[in-house]
């Protein structure tokens, strides 16, 4: 799959070069590559990121990591030695990931107050920096509400909503994904503590924010 988008990448880059009506360009085979190499470059994470969002989102997957798009999926305890999703899994922390479609709104994502414990919720574009970094080192442990807005939306965000949030969080990219992970000494009783702050980590719509509707949008 990641083949064929990096191939329908570089012939778009390629056709580009031939935009004006009637107007042709000889390329040499070096240049050529050049342009390839290029597009490969300037096209690969767009293309590994959509593929994993795909992946981890294919809500019928197997995958301890499969949720719906707009859905906390928290992990309850630390990944096996036998699991290879990623690299290096932390052994420290629980994961709660969530991958967000800011297309048509923003979407507004609250935790609650941490209470000392160490938390972090760095937020990615497609383009894989890090957007934003909500966590115990850069914002402390109060509960906060950030809102989360994608590139189509160009109105301000209702007076109501901004007396509420914490900060608003502008992406360039209309999906996101945060990578949450919370502090955990791996007993039953922490385990049990960082569940319920788990359960409080909230995604929702914009119009569902205004409306007060406090859904618990995560899957345990």
């Amino acid at each position: 799959m990641q083949t064929r988008y990096l191939v329908l990448i570089i012939l778009i880059v390629l056709s580009s070069l031939c935009g004006a009506k009637h107007s042709y360009v000889r390329l040499e085979p070096h240049e050529a590559r050049r342009i390839a190499i290029e597009a490969y470059i300037y096209g690969y994470s767009l293309v590994t990121s959509e593929v994993t969002r795909i992946q981890m989102t294919n809500s019928t997957g197997q995958g301890v990591v499969n949720t719906p798009m707009g859905v906390f999926n928290n992990l309850r305890s630390y990944p096996p030695a036998t699991y290879h999703g990623v690299v290096a899994p932390n052994a420290d922390t629980l994961y709660s990931i969530a991958w967000v479609d800011l297309d048509s709104e923003p979407w507004i994502f609250s935790h609650p107050d941490m209470n000392d414990r160490f938390y972090l919720f760095p937020i990615y574009t497609l383009w894989t920096p890090v957007l934003d970094d909500p966590g115990t080192r850069t914002t402390g442990t109060p509960s906060a509400t950030y809102a989360l807005v994608g590139p189509k939306w160009k109105i301000p965000l209702p007076e109501k909503v901004q007396e509420k949030i914490t900060k608003i969080i502008y992406s360039p990219t209309r999906y996101i994904v945060i990578l949450g992970r919370t502090y955990c000494t791996g007993t039953q009783e922490d385990y049990q503590i960082v569940h319920r702050l788990q359960d409080q980590y909230l995604l929702r719509p914009l119009g569902t924010f205004i409306r007060n509707e406090n859904e618990t949008y995560s899957r345990s």
